[in-house]
């Protein structure tokens, strides 16, 4: 048994080679079941597959959030989408012959660098709830680090993004050859300066005037959304046949509002959203959406982030993910 090796241990316990590394180097990332299983296995097979794991490359993937938020994302209702970028990563680890640990960072709390120092490269998750300032105290360990989603141009950090003007341009144009003139664009107000949504807002807004539209949305009041989107839409003058959604969460969000809608006139509205998370929230109603490709948006940062690590004068980069929209049969058209 001593020739057991990490990726045969793996298949013979069906989970990843990450998942062994965590169990057997004491890191966070595993649940005590899975980490019990692991470790139970490891002992009766009698290999110090703790040596062989030091020969992996170590990578931390850490997601930023909010102070008092369990998990980044959840008070948005984007869990769907770390783990999407989480498993991107995760599935590239072996392949790659490193592992990857994970850690939340509570944002608002003192940054504990020494905690980073088993690992050669960072990914940085969620990074639009940090200030500079912040991000320059996690630059100061001198650990290589990849952005997820550039907020930071100011800084010389490699990152990863998604393509929000080809996503927002592809939605714009498939609307247009519904025979859409009049789409609205709606989004939420939110404290921080998230680079996507306003990518997509002035794109959106681009977009229009080049087809000599005029542009129009709806700022909607952040956890008073039905409020105010009831509010602006009543004082619109000419109402929207369409409205594209800054994210599929904000439509969610404002679905019983428009079924309301639905029995006050018979002038149709189509809906589309971004992130495609459509199948993924539980609903009665479908709508087309801009799939944000996650999964191969965490595959480029780990990618990047290696050759960052064995490449010390490796240039300072930024990579675009594409994005691809998702057309469906709508439920989503509402009369407005």
């Amino acid at each position: 048994m001593g020739k057991m090796t990490l990726k045969e241990l793996a298949d013979r316990l069906d989970v990843s080679v990450s998942a062994i590394s965590l169990a057997i180097n004491g890191k966070p990332g595993l649940s005590d079941e899975t980490r019990s299983r692991i470790l139970a296995e490891v002992e009766s097979v009698g290999y110090p597959l703790k040596e062989r794991a030091e020969q992996f490359t170590k990578i931390l993937l850490l997601f930023c959030k909010d102070s008092g938020s369990s998990r980044p994302g959840s008070t948005h209702g984007t869990d769907y989408i770390f783990m999407d970028l989480q498993q991107g990563v995760l599935d590239l680890a072996s392949s790659e012959n490193c592992v990857a640990a994970i850690q939340y960072w509570d944002v608002e709390k003192p940054l504990n660098l020494d905690s980073f120092r088993d690992y050669v490269g960072i990914l940085l998750f969620n990074s639009p709830v940090l200030s500079l300032e912040k991000l320059d105290e996690l630059l100061s360990c001198g650990i290589p680090l990849v952005l997820v989603d550039n907020v930071f141009p100011q800084r010389k950090v490699c990152s990863v993004s998604i393509d929000n003007e080809g996503g927002i341009i592809s939605g714009l144009e498939w609307l247009f050859s519904q025979g859409c003139r009049r789409p609205a664009f709606v989004e939420s107000q939110n404290g921080h300066m998230r680079r996507n949504e306003m990518e997509r807002r002035e794109t959106y807004r681009y977009w229009m005037r080049e087809k000599g539209l005029t542009p129009m949305w709806m700022d909607l009041v952040r956890d008073k959304e039905l409020q105010s989107f009831k509010k602006q839409m009543q004082e619109l003058k000419q109402k929207p046949d369409a409205l594209f959604f800054s994210s599929d969460y904000l439509a969610f969000s404002l679905l019983p509002l428009l079924s309301e809608f639905a029995s006050q006139n018979g002038q149709s509205c189509k809906l589309i959203g971004f992130d495609n998370l459509v199948g993924r929230i539980p609903s009665a109603y479908t709508f087309s959406s801009v799939d944000i490709n996650s999964v191969v948006r965490g595959r480029e940062a780990l990618l990047l982030l290696l050759r960052v690590v064995r490449d010390k004068d490796y240039p300072c980069c930024h990579i675009r993910v594409g994005t691809q929209l998702v057309v469906r049969e709508n439920k989503g058209e509402f009369p407005i």
